[in-house]
C-alpha cells in the first residue's frame, strides 16, 4: 500500500518519500512504535487534534488507551538521537527547524506500515489539514472505526503554555504556527465531526479536561 493511497495530497504534507531518507535510525523508531499492538480485524484510529499546547500529549497520557500504534510526529522527532544532539549544539529553535519535515515524513510512513498490518492506530495531530480528512474517509473504507478526540483550547493559554514549555523542556513550537492552525481548525472541527463515527470534544483552557456534551455526537 502507498501512502498516496491514505492521503492523496500527501506531497502537500511531506516533501519527500521516505524512501529517499530512509536510515538505519528511522526503521528502529518505526520498529518501536509499531511492535506496540498486533494486527485486529477491526481496527480503529483514534485521531486526536487540536493546536498546539492544547494538552493533548497530557490527554493522551493520562488515559487508558486499547493496544495501538501511536503516530505523532513530536514523540518521534523526540526519539531520533541526532534531535536530541541538536537540541544541546543548535538550541531549540534550530533543531525544531531541522527535524520537524523528517519527523513527519517518518511519521506518514509509520502510519502506512500501521494501516498495511491492520493494527491500531492512535494519531495525535493537529488536524488543521483538510488532507487528513480524506485520510479518515479512506481508512474507514479499509474497514477502520474512526474516533475522534477534539481538544480545545483558548489560544492565548496555548501561547503561554507553549512559551513556559519551551523554557522547561527545550522544546520549540513557533508562536505563528500555534496562530495559524488555531484558525485552520476552526474551519474544518465541523467536518472532522462528520467524518467520525463517534467525535468527542474536551475543553482544556482551564485545569484538566472538561467533556462537552454540546460538541460531541455520535453520527455514524
Amino acid at each position: 500500500m502507498l501512502i498516496q493511497t491514505l492521503i492523496p495530497q500527501i506531497s502537500t504534507l511531506a516533501p519527500q518519500d521516505y524512501q529517499e531518507i530512509k536510515r538505519p535510525q528511522y526503521e528502529n523508531v518505526i520498529s518501536m512504535f509499531l511492535k506496540k499492538a498486533k494486527p485486529t480485524s477491526h481496527p480503529t484510529i483514534y485521531h486526536m487534534f487540536g493546536i498546539p499546547s492544547a494538552g493533548k500529549s497530557t490527554f493522551y497520557n493520562t488515559h487508558n488507551w486499547t493496544q495501538h500504534v501511536l503516530v505523532s510526529f513530536d514523540a518521534i522527532m523526540e526519539n531520533l538521537p541526532e534531535y536530541q544532539t541538536d537540541i544541546l549544539k543548535l538550541g531549540p529553535v534550530a533543531s525544531f527547524q531541522k527535524w520537524e519535515i523528517p519527523a513527519r515524513i517518518i511519521g506518514y510512513e509509520l502510519l502506512r506500515r500501521a494501516v498495511q498490518e491492520h493494527k491500531n492506530i492512535f494519531f495525535d495531530h493537529g488536524g488543521s489539514t483538510p488532507a487528513h480528512l480524506d485520510l479518515l474517509k479512506n481508512l474507514y473504507t479499509l474497514g477502520y472505526n474512526t474516533e475522534i478526540y477534539y481538544i480545545r483550547c483558548d489560544l492565548e493559554n496555548a501561547l503561554k503554555r507553549a512559551e513556559k514549555r519551551e523554557k522547561q523542556t527545550l522544546r520549540h513550537t513557533p508562536p505563528q504556527m500555534i496562530i495559524q492552525r488555531n484558525k485552520m481548525i476552526n474551519q474544518l472541527v465541523n467536518e472532522y465531526k462528520k467524518a467520525a463515527d463517534a467525535f468527542y470534544t474536551y475543553d482544556s483552557t482551564s485545569n484538566g479536561f472538561v467533556f462537552n456534551q454540546a460538541l460531541s455526537s455520535s453520527l455514524k
